[in-house]
């Protein structure tokens, strides 16, 4: 592979690169990375397009970042790039990482959609060797509210959940968000989404607790009589985890728990 050596002083970040560097400077991996750096040199030669005196990045920003503090010079690969194909190489390049923020994906394929204007979604995803689907599904997520973007940024709710979310009126997104962040299931969270966009009359919460209820009504035997307690779902979700890890029934380890949870409220004798 034919490369140049260009010193780290004539390199710069390139507007149009996708990932911001804000977001990753405080990554962990930087340190690895330099780690990498200061063992083995920098392996994959960075790309570069020439800008006046400068050469800007297309490919290889967090090489850079991490190591232009150990390097005087990197290897690079000079090519003749537009904006559009920055943005190209900046996209194929990121959608490997698994650690990118969607965001940063939706906005760089906002821009590169206003440059190929007339071309579908369909052929802007045979481009970048995506999907139709996973290009919408990354756009979509442009219409939540700023506080549901920072928790799909933050990976407090998946890209996926968070394209469900944007069908939903803005003044409902960040509530049912906070809601599915705690939610166990794809499908309860599917069941939730659709209930909220069928009965705008009720609240979030209300249907969400119509799908994934917050207690359970247990009646079991206190001495001779009959007691019913609401049992939280908290304990319900040890129940059903404890049974999976010690391969045994679910109504062996009820039996413990309800148990356990009769002397916490006071009924020490009594029977599961």
């Amino acid at each position: 592979m034919n490369y140049t050596e260009i010193p780290s002083s004539k390199l710069t970040v390139s507007p149009f690169n996708i990932r911001h560097l804000t977001k990753f400077q405080l990554d962990t991996q930087l340190e690895e990375i330099k780690n990498s750096i200061k063992s083995n040199g920098i392996i994959q030669p960075l790309i570069v397009r020439k800008i006046k005196n400068k050469y800007e990045i297309a490919t290889g920003q967090i090489r850079f970042v991490a190591g232009k503090k150990i390097l005087k010079k990197f290897p690079c690969i000079v090519k003749n790039l537009s904006n559009q194909e920055v943005i190209e190489y900046s996209l194929i390049e990121n959608l490997q990482r698994k650690d990118i923020d969607p965001l940063d994906v939706a906005k760089g394929l906002k821009q590169l959609k206003g440059m190929l204007t007339g071309l579908t979604f369909e052929q802007i995803a045979k481009k970048i060797g995506m999907t139709r689907e996973m290009v919408w599904r990354y756009l979509s997520l442009l219409g939540l509210v700023p506080e549901v973007q920072k928790m799909v940024s933050e990976n407090k709710i998946s890209a996926k959940l968070g394209s469900k979310i944007s069908t939903i009126e803005e003044k409902k997104q960040k509530e049912v968000a906070e809601l599915l962040s705690k939610t166990p299931t794809d499908n309860e969270s599917e069941e939730f989404i659709r209930k909220v966009k069928k009965e705008p009359e009720k609240s979030p919460k209300e249907l969400l607790n119509e799908i994934v209820p917050s207690q359970l009504r247990i009646t079991f035997l206190a001495g001779d009589e009959k007691e019913s307690v609401n049992l939280p779902m908290s304990y319900w979700n040890l129940i059903t985890g404890l049974a999976r890890f010690k391969k045994t029934t679910i109504s062996d380890i009820f039996k413990t728990a309800l148990n356990n949870y009769a002397k916490e409220i006071g009924y020490e004798n009594s029977k599961g």
